[in-house]
């Protein structure tokens, strides 16, 4: 239990670490980018070479189908809902300047949040299945926080929000990862392989469509074509990571 919630908050850390780079230095709208996709590739490695595979073999196709697009349609909803409030481009670096800047940080955090949510449940998870912790799923989930927390930073700096609002932001998130990682543990600690196929590709279908939503879409209008070679090596990296987890 204490492993979980300690996993949760270390991953939580990587978006910490974007937000200090991009407080500190100024940082190019294609290198943003660039980091972001590879981020974006290692996600999909997870989800294709750990979260699925895991979840097929735990509770079947039928549970993994189920958990899956329930994800993906769950997570759907709730990004409809965010963009509705303002939090369309929490991942977007260069976005322009808010009529509310209020409404729209809040909308920032909060959707920030709900993309950290799967992702630090699925490490509970994995430690309540007795598996440990996958090093592709840390990997995978730390440096894709990175590209988060850096370009949001860079974004709300630009918005006119002070360093310390921005540092409260990210407190928050990594109270709320460790959170997900402790409920992913307790839920998948006494749970059927039926159950734990469900939450691991509800997990998966979350992640998969936040990336689809938010992440390639804002890192191909900032960085171009040089997007696609940095998810591909990125998704390369994931499965070089997943022979060794």
């Amino acid at each position: 239990m204490f492993l979980a919630t300690l996993w949760g908050i270390l991953v939580a850390l990587g978006m910490v670490l974007g937000t200090l780079l991009a407080l500190s230095l100024p940082i190019k709208r294609k290198t943003t980018a660039t980091i972001m996709a590879f981020g974006t590739g290692i996600l999909l490695g997870a989800v294709s070479f750990d979260l699925l595979p895991r979840a097929y073999h735990a509770g079947g196709i039928d549970n993994t189908i189920l958990g899956f697009f329930s994800g993906a349609m769950v997570f759907s909803l709730a990004d409809y809902l965010i963009d509705k409030r303002g939090g369309r481009h929490r991942k977007r670096s260069w976005r322009e300047e808010q009529k509310n800047p209020g409404n729209t940080g809040t909308a920032i955090m909060i959707g920030s949040t709900l993309d950290t949510l799967p992702e630090s449940a699925a490490i509970g998870g994995s430690l309540a299945v007795g598996e440990g912790v996958s090093i592709l799923l840390l990997a995978a989930i730390f440096l894709s926080n990175f590209p988060e927390g850096l370009s949001a930073t860079i974004g709300l700096k630009r918005q006119g929000f002070s360093p310390l609002y921005i540092s409260v932001l990210n407190l928050i998130i990594i109270m709320l990862s460790a959170l997900s990682a402790l409920g992913g543990y307790l839920l998948l600690a006494s749970a059927s392989g039926n159950t734990t196929a469900i939450i691991l590709s509800f997990a998966a279908g979350a992640i998969l469509t936040m990336v689809a939503d938010t992440m390639l879409p804002e890192a191909f209008e900032e960085g171009g074509n040089i997007v696609g070679l940095g998810t591909a090596v990125g998704f390369f990296t994931a499965f070089i990571l997943s022979l060794y987890s």
